[in-house]
């Protein structure tokens, strides 16, 4: 009896290999039925055509994000290797041990100071003014909260205020060994402290960051640094699978994505999240950038733009767009980011040449060269491969040359200027054919009213808004009527049919999925409007509103003249002050705080607040930063 048993025991021990086997392919075909219906859950517009499926049950919306720390606990040594990479030191807390020192350069464009101190180990950012007499007026100053990006290049800052993020205009310049300005702040008016660290900047940063109460750029940081979830997918039906089903490593295994088993344009797309670049991108009609998944195409999700010159001419920007412009590319049908770039790991500086040159003569040999092997040219870079056709090039951020990514034969090795050009015609960086022409419409409307916020050029604004206004009407005629497309016609129209910008605006508010961004436009347009009828007391209650979405300085100013209309001049005067405090280098809302203090019979701060006004209103200072203009920036 009991030998029965043991070979019953025995033939069980056989079978349970085959059990989990079977129990894992049901898994596998239950959550692929759960995913198919993810899918079509997706299209809740019913012109927009399905997102493109793929074999992975991780890229839909079934599957959630567990955190790279989960991944370590079987993947220890892929973590160890990815920790060699930029992208592990992506975004972090500002340590004042990281190694930035402490310094100031003077800004001749505003004719302001900035410097960077330290204060009970603490890294503070400062904004300063200097008086007739020489000496410093500290417009701004606020301690560093994070550190956004490697530092390899250069080194951007957060500061939070009110727990919401902004940019800081100081950034570490590694080719300078010195600070500079930040990426776009080298002009007569920027925004100084006030910049929003919104969630499309932030998601090319950090692993995985969520909302706070639906605020534009309020965030709780799940994950800082860019993670293992960002090329392969989120976690959790991996987890659930593994934990079941403790399968061998070599079975295929369609919980999680494995970059190298997609498809080049698969491939591509993870890159591009991030590294096509472009002046502006625009998410499609009820999707989002986050909605995209690892193995899925991102042009169902995001459409981004360049600009074009009047000639026709177009210069590439991002690293994708560059790589998949050049013959290289193009007379291939393996190449791709990942060819090159390893996901953990990179070279030591020692190996740097012969890693990068190896993966050249994958395809090409020595002498496939044009330059002849004795040739000093071909001598003095030893060899270098990537010295001549991937030369290091101008960026459109300043002080930062990046390796060029159009492979390619150049007159002038290390000297090519690729910046693009400023140019009135935006056109799609990715492939939107496949989109009815009312979204490709819509997307193209939506880019040029991003395009306002990034020129400095008054009569370039003017056209973009000229264009953005004209595309998105007929596109809202033809029955596209989505939030985002209501709150920017409402913005657009603000100035000149109020009427009609309140009519877009109420539209917004009616919708569920409206983003931070498109509420808060369409509750300060609401609210700009019922002012100016006579209604203040309904219009402080929405820029209440939009004061827990957004913390901007036009809002504070409307807030301000609500409470005056009132009569309440001791909350106008407050208000006023939120104002100034978040820009304060506009010398109009200083001569607006000073008319107040002056009706509350405070004539010595009145005063206090024109001189300094005078001195930002100096021969030579920029004008008033416009801040009508910028209520809907993104």
């Amino acid at each position: 009896m009991a030998s029965n048993d043991r070979e019953t025991d025995k033939q069980s021990r056989r079978a349970a290999p085959v059990r989990r086997r079977i129990t894992a392919l049901v898994i596998a075909l239950l959550l692929f039925a759960v995913g198919g219906w993810c899918y079509r859950a997706w299209n809740a517009p019913p012109d927009l055509p399905p997102v493109t499926e793929t074999p992975f049950l991780n890229a839909t919306p079934r599957a959630k994000y567990v955190g790279s720390h989960v991944c370590t606990e079987c993947h220890a040594a892929e973590h160890a290797s990815y920790l060699q990479t930029y992208h592990s030191t992506s975004f972090g807390e500002a340590d004042a041990a990281t190694g930035f020192p402490d310094g100031e350069f003077y800004h001749s464009a505003t004719g302001r100071t900035y410097a960077v101190n330290h204060h009970d180990d603490q890294a503070w950012h400062e904004e300063i003014l200097w008086t007739h007499d020489g000496e410093p007026e500290i417009l701004a100053g606020f301690p560093v909260r994070y550190q956004i990006g490697s530092g390899h290049h250069a080194a951007s800052f957060a500061v939070e205020v009110d727990e919401f993020l902004f940019e800081s205009p100081l950034t570490w310049y590694a080719s300078l060994g010195e600070w500079a300005m930040s990426p776009g702040y080298d002009t007569p008016r920027h925004p100084g402290f006030q910049r929003p660290i919104a969630h499309g900047c932030l998601f090319c940063h950090t692993g995985n960051i969520e909302p706070i109460d639906g605020s534009y750029h309020r965030f709780k940081i799940h994950e800082q640094t860019i993670g293992c979830e960002r090329c392969h997918g989120p976690g959790s039906l991996h987890v659930e699978f593994r934990e079941s089903t403790p399968a061998e490593r070599e079975d295929v295994d369609l919980t999680i994505v494995h970059p190298e088993r997609l498809s080049r344009e698969r491939q591509d797309d993870l890159c591009a999240q991030c590294h096509l670049a472009g002046e502006v991108a625009v998410d499609l009609r009820g999707r989002k950038l986050t909605d995209f998944r690892p193995g899925l195409a991102l042009n169902d999700f995001r459409a981004y733009y360049g600009l074009r010159d009047a000639d026709q001419s177009m210069t590439v920007v991002g690293h994708v767009e560059q790589m998949q412009a050049s013959r290289c590319y193009q007379e291939s049908e393996s190449l791709t980011c990942i060819s090159c770039h390893s996901l953990h790991g990179r070279p030591a500086p020692e190996s740097r040449l012969e890693h990068y040159r190896s993966k050249c003569l994958n395809c090409h040999t020595p002498s496939s060269c044009g330059i002849n092997a004795e040739d000093s040219r071909r001598i003095v870079i030893d060899d270098d491969c990537v010295a001549c056709h991937m030369p290091e090039s101008s960026t459109d951020i300043v002080h930062v040359a990046s390796t060029h990514h159009r492979i390619g034969i150049f007159g002038e090795p290390r000297h090519e200027d690729f910046r693009p050009r400023v140019s009135p015609e935006a056109v799609p960086l990715n492939d939107l054919s496949h989109l009815p022409l009312t979204e490709q419409h819509r997307c193209l409307g939506l880019a040029y009213v991003k395009l306002i916020e990034t020129t400095s050029d008054p009569a370039a604004a003017g056209e973009y808004a000229s264009r953005a206004r004209r595309i998105l009407e007929e596109v809202r005629s033809a029955g596209v009527k989505d939030p985002e497309l209501n709150a920017a016609l409402a913005q657009l129209l603000l100035p000149e049919d109020s009427s009609r910008a309140v009519e877009y605006a109420q539209a917004v508010l009616l919708r569920d999925d409206a983003s931070p961004h498109a509420r808060s436009t369409a509750l300060y347009v609401t609210a700009h409007s019922q002012l100016n009828s006579g209604d203040s007391g309904d219009a402080i209650g929405l820029l209440r509103q939009v004061n827990r979405i957004r913390r901007h300085p036009v809002h504070w100013r409307l807030l301000s003249q609500c409470y005056l209309a009132q009569g309440a001049l001791d909350d106008s005067l407050s208000a006023m002050q939120r104002a100034v405090a978040m820009r304060p280098a506009d010398p109009e809302l200083r001569l607006e705080l000073a008319a107040l203090h002056e009706r509350l019979g405070d004539d010595a701060a009145a005063e206090e607040q024109r001189r300094i006004a005078r001195l930002l209103r100096a021969p030579g200072s920029p004008p008033g930063n416009g801040l009508e203009f910028d209520i809907g920036a993104d």
